[in-house]
């Protein structure tokens, strides 16, 4: 069984590359995109993915607000927080 996975990034060519990249690991597969906290959130609670790859830095709300929220859902995904920023907080 393939481990499933959701991609959330704001900037598209990250989303694309990361996609790229999975595609060629055997046993993942990238089942959502979201390039917003709603649309994560939202695709989260839809698809329950195994995990979820966030970008720190999104343009509605934190992706630490975001990872606060996947670990309420009933079978939380496990989540692989990416970010840009040189501030270690």
């Amino acid at each position: 069984m393939a481990i499933r996975v959701l991609l959330v990034d704001d900037h598209r060519i990250l989303r694309d590359a990361l996609r790229l990249a999975l595609a060629r690991e055997e046993g993942i597969e990238v089942v959502a995109e979201a390039g917003t906290a709603a649309e994560a959130l939202d695709s989260a609670a839809a698809l329950r993915p195994d995990v979820v790859v966030l970008d720190i830095g999104l343009p509605d709300l934190s992706g630490l607000e975001v990872a606060a929220r996947l670990r309420r859902l009933p079978q939380p995904p496990q989540v692989v927080a990416l970010s840009a920023q040189t501030d270690k907080r």
